[in-house]
């Protein structure tokens, strides 16, 4: 069984004030890359065995809307 403890920790972090997702994902960063399959010098790889409900897979989901939201917000500012 996986050790959930750290990624239960992280989300407890996302109730905790003030929060901000750009520290949250800079803090959190090598936590995430746990739960890639990640080569050198390739990019990340998703692992196949993050099953649905499990704490890992609830902080990965987390991790990549936060991203996704953060890269969203920089190329608003930079089109406009």
């Amino acid at each position: 069984m996986h050790d959930e403890s750290p990624y239960l920790q992280a989300l407890v972090e996302i109730n905790s004030l003030p929060f901000s997702e750009k520290e949250w994902l800079l803090g959190n960063f090598d936590l995430y890359k746990s739960t890639l399959n990640w080569p050198d010098n390739l990019p990340p790889i998703g692992r196949s065995n993050l099953e649905k409900g499990m704490l890992i897979e609830k902080f990965n989901k987390l991790m990549m809307k936060f991203y996704q939201s953060l890269t969203m917000n920089w190329i608003m500012k930079i089109m406009y």
